[in-house]
């Protein structure tokens, strides 16, 4: 994985980097969150290790600041805090995880599992495609039974389609207009495409309405394809697109998906309630300040209930179980056969994808 890794203390960044190049790892090193903001802008990492207190730009600062422009990137929180205030640091961040110091070098590879776990999840959601990948995709159907829909910065390089500008001001307008227009002919294919921008605009739930109007209107045998710039959305944005495609109805999609330990708490939870410490007994999870962690994210997510005493599933989380079941079978393919894609680097030109 590619890493950047943000500490204050030169010695910490040396010898940690070391161990980080020695497990196959590329790492890029810097000394404050401005050298750090500076090195995101220009490359691409998979996963932020971070120290909170810096001086001059904090650490969380650093966080919030790479949730809202770079949200792909996976962040972990360094920090010389008591257990107790790096859990709720981290969960006040959104943090994938948090590693306390001092820590031995066990801790920061575990977690670093953990992301490419959380990577290969990614994959599960969202595969990348090739322009001509998708062409073939479209041109499963006629001509006239092809639209994209994307928003109004320049046309997709794909000829013989009907394109329309997605305008969420009027989604109502969607539906009847697809309906109108692919009447009739039963294998049409319509592409939605980089609604990254959209969706943070103007919210999960509006863009799940919409994309639930388009795909109702869309004849039962067809297909509807959406595609993102993978590096644009967090994965708990692409679990919100992937759960529209497959459910269909505007349903709250499940929050607090994202993160392997939690998949797996609720993986055992599907057998029925149990204690907090049985709970990270079964999941592999070491300390109570940890099954906190990660029972907080599920708890906010609406996805379950009760305290560490006993711990159960809501009707939320079944649903989320549903979800992943679904997902282990079909991939970022619904068994319908729609598909939610990322656009692979290079084949879409950049008017087609950013927003």
């Amino acid at each position: 994985m590619r890493i950047l890794l943000v500490d204050d203390d030169p010695i910490f960044l040396e010898e940690l980097s070391v161990l980080l190049i020695g497990d196959g790892h590329a790492v890029v090193t810097a000394p404050s969150a401005l050298a750090a903001l500076e090195r995101l802008g220009v490359e691409r990492f998979d996963v932020l290790l971070t120290d909170l207190k810096m001086p001059h730009s904090s650490g969380t600062q650093l966080i919030r600041a790479v949730h809202r422009r770079w949200p792909a990137v996976l962040t972990v929180i360094l920090t010389g805090q008591p257990e107790e205030q790096s859990a709720a640091d981290a969960l006040d961040l959104e943090a994938f995880n948090y590693i306390p110091k001092p820590f031995r070098y066990d801790s920061v590879r575990s977690t670093l599992d953990l992301a490419e776990a959380e990577i290969a999840f990614r994959e599960r959601l969202c595969a990348p495609r090739s322009l001509d990948e998708i062409r073939a995709e479209l041109e499963g159907a006629p001509p006239e039974a092809r639209v994209v829909l994307a928003p109004p910065t320049g046309p997709l390089p794909l000829a013989g389609s009907f394109s329309q500008d997605l305008d969420l001001a009027r989604p109502g307008a969607l539906g009847p207009m697809i309906r109108s227009r692919l009447e009739g002919r039963p294998s049409a294919r319509v592409l939605l495409a980089a609604p990254g921008g959209l969706l943070r605009r103007v919210g999960a739930a509006a863009l799940g309405r919409a994309m639930v109007e388009v795909r109702n209107a869309i004849p039962r045998a067809g297909r509807m394809l959406v595609g993102v710039d993978r590096d644009a959305l967090s994965d708990g944005d692409l679990v919100a697109l992937r759960w529209t495609l497959t459910d269909r109805t505007p349903r709250p999609f499940p929050c607090g998906l994202a993160g392997p330990r939690r998949r797996a708490m609720l993986r055992e939870l599907a057998s029925g309630p149990t204690d907090g410490p049985r709970l990270a007994d079964r999941t592999g999870v070491s300390g109570t300040e940890r099954i906190r962690f990660y029972l907080r994210y599920l708890t906010r997510g609406g996805l379950v209930t009760g305290d560490e005493s006993r711990i159960a599933l809501t009707e939320r989380g079944h649903a989320a179980l549903d979800f992943l079941a679904e997902l282990d079978r079909s991939g970022p393919r619904t068994p319908e056969g729609d598909l939610l894609f990322g656009f692979s680097e290079g084949s879409w030109s950049p008017p087609a994808v950013r927003e």
